[in-house]
């Protein structure tokens, strides 16, 4: 099926990237002194946050309004206006910038200095903000190959750069910065044939004031989104340790693993979604039975991820890092949850209700950094983890409520808090036996706990294979373009 095939190359898209990046840290440690390793990590923050101001959230705009139009060259000419609007937005925002840089004193930048740092960070960040069209449309047209291939280009272009100027041309911190703004210039390049294949360069007035309605909460969303990934690291290295950073952030960076596949499926599943909701009159009770297959899917991942973490910390981490096993269950436990919240959000951004999506994103990083200022002083990493997991599960919580008064799915509530107890039961029983028994028996108890833990799930969520049957009929009609929308 097509579905599981895109997930597949969405999945591999994401982990090609990160895995550079991941393999990147021991070479450029070598290379740079601690204080300009520092820089790096400062200057990736600041262009993350930089390129979400840039696309104002019309990255969004553009697979949301996709589907609602059928004729290539209305599409064409959406994209066009999309490509304006971002273009005005950029130059705008780039010339503001630069001007306040200007305007500030030096004494501001007292770590950091202003030159080149800042107004190349700022040109980076412009120019990065495009590849966001192409990444949106590709997914629209369900072109997975071609969103990896962007995706990565990104990754190999930056730290392609920065490795030939920070390694070879020994240039060292401004090698990291110069190797930035190379890497845009060429991702931009890319990014903009990319647009002017695809787009018909117009300016619609009459969409312009309904897309920017859409795409200007999508913003504070991104912003919200970003705190509750990353305010975590920044509360415990001011109110624990440095020692509890880096096993919080080893941890995080193996379970994250779990968000990335969740990220993954979205990706794959967006299109599916969005022609539903557009166009298919039974779609409510259509989603209902979906969600009998989705849920136990995800609870059986995750039952998966958390099977294995004794063996991925004793393979890929140094004994030092062991104690964070019990914070990648719960990042894995967070990643499960965000995965849940994928399947709402897609109803609020049918119904074009961004500003709900902007005031509970918002709402949940404000508890996020609550809970941080809180736990982290008492349980430390353990304290970081948690206020995650918490914050992710009144995310779904929130977002799924709100999407049930828009589109009344009925989500199987009963069922899901069985198929948790049935998860957490497994991790806890996992916990009880190590390889000092004897591989074989180990093995055995795993694989065991895996076949009984998966079966309780499926069990609980059974409801006859007509459903399973009707939805990959219904997902291989949509692909071929054979099904009837009434």
């Amino acid at each position: 099926m097509k579905l599981i095939q895109n997930i597949l190359i969405y999945t591999l898209s994401d982990v090609v990237p990160k895995s550079l990046a991941f393999f990147m840290v021991p070479v450029l440690t070598r290379h740079l002194t601690v204080s300009e390793y520092g820089v790096f990590g400062y200057l990736q923050a600041l262009i993350t946050v930089l390129t979400l101001l840039f696309t104002l959230g019309l990255n969004g705009a553009a697979t949301r309004f996709f589907f609602e139009l059928t004729e290539p060259e209305q599409r064409q000419k959406l994209m066009g206006t999309i490509f304006m609007l971002m273009s005005l937005n950029v130059m705008a925002m780039s010339i503001t910038l630069l001007s306040m840089l200007f305007l500030l004193p030096d004494s501001l930048f007292t770590n950091i200095p202003l030159w080149p740092f800042y107004p190349f960070a700022i040109l980076s960040a412009a120019l990065f903000s495009f590849l966001g069209l192409p990444l949106a449309l590709a997914i629209a047209e369900k072109k997975a190959v071609t969103f990896g291939v962007l995706q990565s280009t990104r990754t190999m272009a930056i730290f392609g750069a920065i490795v030939i100027l920070v390694i070879w041309g020994r240039m060292g911190v401004n090698g990291i910065i110069y190797g930035y703004l190379i890497g845009a210039l060429l991702v931009g390049a890319i990014s903009l044939q990319q647009i002017l294949k695809k787009a018909m360069i117009t300016f619609n007035l009459s969409q312009v004031k309904e897309i920017l309605s859409f795409a200007i909460p999508l913003l504070p969303h991104a912003i919200g989104g970003w705190i509750l990934l990353l305010s975590d690291r920044f509360f415990l290295e001011r109110l624990g340790s440095l020692q509890q950073l880096g096993i919080y952030s080893a941890a995080c960076q193996l379970g994250l693993i779990m968000d990335l596949l969740m990220n993954s499926i979205k990706n794959a599943t967006i299109p599916y979604y969005y022609m539903l909701l557009d166009r298919v009159d039974y779609v409510r009770e259509l989603l209902s039975e979906i969600l009998y297959l989705v849920v136990p899917a995800f609870l059986i991942i995750s039952l998966i991820f958390t099977l294995i973490s004794r063996e991925v910390f004793t393979v890929i981490l140094d004994q030092r890092y062991s104690s964070g096993q019990g914070i990648y269950i719960m990042i894995v436990f967070m990643g499960f949850f965000h995965g849940l919240y994928f399947c709402a959000i897609p109803i609020i951004m049918h119904h074009k209700k961004t500003k709900l999506l902007a005031g509970t994103t918002c709402m949940t990083a404000l508890v996020n950094v609550l809970l941080n200022t809180l736990l982290i002083p008492i349980y430390q990493a353990w304290g970081a983890a948690l206020a995650t997991l918490i914050s992710y599960a009144l995310l779904f919580l929130v977002t799924c409520l709100l999407s049930r008064k828009l589109l009344l799915v009925t989500w199987p509530f009963a069922r899901l808090l069985c198929g948790l107890t049935i998860l957490f039961s497994v991790t806890l029983l996992s916990r009880f036996l190590t390889p000092s028994i004897g591989l074989t028996a180990y093995l055995a108890y795993k694989i065991g706990l895996l076949i009984v833990g998966s079966s309780l799930i499926l069990v609980s969520f059974f409801r006859g294979r007509k459903t399973l049957h009707y939805t990959k009929q219904l997902m291989r009609d949509m692909d071929d373009g054979n099904v009837s929308f009434n």
